[in-house]
């Protein structure tokens, strides 16, 4: 029996309508939904021209991760939320670079 389903969610019309289905079949289980959103890294990867690498202030860091988690919650999850079933979210952040990976996993859960 399936207990929990796993849906990514960039966005997009087309990962929306994903969440959606998710939540139907949810339903019909009984089974709890796990959203996924991966976003991109808050601080540039790369150095600039001169070697410089632009100052981010941690404030806006975690204004823009506040900002995300309320449209993960809002906006993304409606579908889950006008359901009434069970669901998490979790907020990945992309790999800052091309040679490692990095994951700073934000969960948010209801």
């Amino acid at each position: 029996m399936i207990k929990r389903i796993v849906v990514g969610s960039d966005g997009s019309g087309h990962a929306q309508h994903a969440v959606t289905w998710a939540a139907s079949l949810a339903a019909q289980l009984n089974a709890e939904v796990v959203l996924v959103h991966v976003t991109e890294p808050f601080l540039p990867s790369i150095t600039y021209a001169g070697g410089f690498v632009p100052y981010v202030p941690q404030e806006f860091i975690d204004e823009q991760c506040a900002a995300l988690q309320k449209q993960v919650v809002t906006e993304l999850a409606a579908p889950l939320i006008d359901a009434g079933i069970r669901w998490q979210a979790r907020i990945e952040r992309a790999a800052s670079t091309a040679s490692g990976s990095s994951s700073s996993a934000a969960p948010v859960t209801t």
